[in-house]
């Protein structure tokens, strides 16, 4: 369970907590109230994120993704859907967002650990279960 206060980061701090307790794969689920969010669409095509920043305050519906590894460090890899004043929801993959109200997350750890690869015709570093199934 990781509670995070008002100003907090929230990629940055779900990062920090998973290093400090050495998950190296977990599940994350979170809620909460947040601005300042920068969210990405992937262009497959062009094989980069498209990102957008929404700078007020909205509400935190849902948070999900995992905790992996990637080059030897832990990589946080969330999707957000938040809803704005007028109950517009918005929705896309979490770069980064600074907690407004309050921010509430279960890490729920993975035995082993999930290292990701490059794949170069997707243009990501994807899971590599095969490594993990493998220990």
């Amino acid at each position: 369970m990781v509670s995070l206060e008002r100003g907090d980061r929230v990629v940055a701090s779900l990062k920090e907590v998973a290093h400090n307790h050495e998950l190296t794969a977990a599940s994350i689920s979170g809620i909460g109230g947040i601005n300042d969010v920068t969210v990405a669409f992937y262009n497959l095509n062009e094989k980069q994120y498209i990102e957008r920043n929404f700078p007020e305050t909205y509400e935190l519906l849902s948070c999900v993704g995992n905790v992996t590894m990637k080059d030897g460090e832990h990589f946080i890899h969330t999707h957000v859907s938040i809803a704005d004043v007028n109950y517009q929801v918005y929705g896309g993959h979490l770069m980064e967002a600074t907690v407004a109200i309050v921010g509430e997350f279960v890490m729920d750890p993975i035995d082993g650990a999930i290292a990701r690869l490059m794949n170069d015709d997707i243009g990501l570093a994807i899971w590599n279960l095969e490594e993990m199934n493998s220990d």
